[in-house]
């Protein structure tokens, strides 16, 4: 599993916020966790933001991040989980309203502040989705247009809050997801299997669908086999695949031989990450003032 730990825009737009304005260091609170949670367990939402900081991430009227701040999140979940995602050109993006009040003006009242706009993102590959919500109702599509006419034009997306939404794509080309994370090659036996590597099963499927996570024998001439083992076994190496492609009617693993960080090196790694963090928390801090 991989968490998201989403910032609101005070931790994010902090040279926005008027002088001396009260705040909460969230990303501190963010950085705790990641240090705590297994390796490789959260996604980089709050980097990903700061790096777009001066596009539009966050409504000015509503706490909320807009679609484009929910996007540049989504690359770093997919980033973590070592899938591709779509990129912003596989999208068509549409602005379904520009009325848009969100909870921060209704408490502040300010009335002189314009609306916001709202914008999606429509798949150019015209895929489709269904949501069900709390394991009851199942609409098409992520969005409810009848909200657009309604005070709470936010409830287009997914309707709402709602304590479970489980999202299920309808791929026509019968590919599934598959996902390279902490899965490694081995030679065993003068064969090669790839271990660890996760493919979804079909949904449409029965109880004859394999394992997701089962090892798999990949297909590779001896000679480049027994190549590879001398340089696992003389070089301390490891085999692990960098990405899955087609090709016609096969599927291929591109392998890279890769050395494993030493305990020092992730300490040292961690303790140039830590000092990264406070020089830029400084920095920002110094800007307000």
């Amino acid at each position: 599993a991989v968490a998201m730990l989403v910032p609101t825009a005070q931790a994010v737009l902090t040279e926005k916020l008027p002088p001396y304005a009260p705040t909460f260091d969230q990303l501190a609170v963010f950085a705790a966790f990641e240090e705590r949670a297994p390796q490789g367990s959260v996604a980089p939402v709050s980097a990903a933001l700061l790096q777009h900081c001066e596009e539009e991430i966050y409504y000015r009227t509503d706490h909320h991040w807009t679609t484009l701040g929910a996007y540049y999140g989504y690359r770093a979940f997919c980033e973590t989980l070592g899938i591709a995602g779509k990129t912003m050109e596989e999208f068509e993006q549409k602005t379904v309203s520009n009325s848009f009040y969100g909870t921060s003006y209704s408490s502040a009242r300010l009335f002189s502040t314009q609306p916001d706009r709202i914008t999606a993102f429509f798949p150019k590959d015209h895929a489709q989705y269904t949501v069900t919500y709390n394991q009851s109702e199942t609409r098409e599509g992520l969005y409810w247009e009848e909200y657009l006419a309604r005070r709470d034009q936010y409830s287009y997306f997914l309707g709402g809050n709602n304590p479970l939404a489980v999202i299920r794509s309808q791929t026509e080309n019968g590919r599934r997801l598959l996902i390279l994370k902490d899965s490694y090659a081995q030679i065993e036996n003068g064969e090669l299997f790839l271990h660890g590597m996760h493919i979804s099963p079909y949904e449409q499927g029965n109880i004859f669908n394999v394992d997701p996570l089962r090892s798999r024998k990949l297909l590779m001439h001896k000679k480049e086999i027994m190549r590879l083992l001398g340089k696992v076994q003389t070089d301390g190496l490891t085999l692990v695949p960098l990405k899955a492609y087609f090709d016609r009617d096969k599927v291929k693993i591109e392998l890279a031989l890769v050395r494993g960080k030493k305990l020092y090196d992730k300490r040292q790694a961690a303790a140039e990450k830590s000092a990264k963090r406070e020089i830029d928390r400084a920095l920002k801090e110094k800007g307000r003032y």
